[in-house]
């Protein structure tokens, strides 16, 4: 659960692009979380039927992220643990440790394609950039505040 200060530094007015209904406002908005309906554990498989995803625990960005793992596609659902931007390590319940460890395992997996949390989709090779940079000590938001109001200046 993101705390007060990051909430802050995510969800501000500028952020929205329309209210989501007449009498908004940004001070009683609040996130909320989900209903909790069962656990994943590493190893757990989930079968669609005609598609199966291990669940990969990939902590340190949070401490229980998971990422969906196809083997037959090689295909990647991964989550914040890693997306094509600067990775996001300064959240209250981060672990930079566990974060290296996970990244480094992902480097590890046979993948084809990745879907991230944020942003769009990107192959192996950018895979490999984002986690080199990242365990180079380079590619991370360190301050969210600074991070949205570069992007929100970018897009006007």
């Amino acid at each position: 659960m993101l705390s007060e200060l990051d909430i802050g530094a995510f969800i501000r007015a500028e952020t929205f692009r329309a209210l989501p209904y007449n009498g908004f406002s940004i001070d009683q908005f609040s996130v909320k979380a989900a209903p909790l309906t069962g656990y994943l554990d590493e190893g757990d498989v989930i079968d669609l039927g005609n598609r199966t995803f291990q669940i990969l625990h990939l902590p340190g960005h949070s401490p229980d992220s998971i990422a969906l793992y196809e083997k037959n596609t090689e295909i990647l659902f991964s989550g914040d643990a890693i997306y094509d931007g600067d990775l996001y390590d300064t959240v209250f319940h981060s672990d930079r440790a566990q974060y290296r460890q996970s990244l480094q395992r992902l480097s590890e997996l046979p993948v084809s394609q990745v879907h991230g949390g944020h942003f769009g989709s990107f192959g192996n090779n950018r895979m490999q950039q984002i986690i080199e940079l990242y365990l180079d000590g380079k590619g991370r938001i360190e301050d969210p505040a600074a991070w949205v109001d570069e992007q929100l200046s970018e897009e006007a």
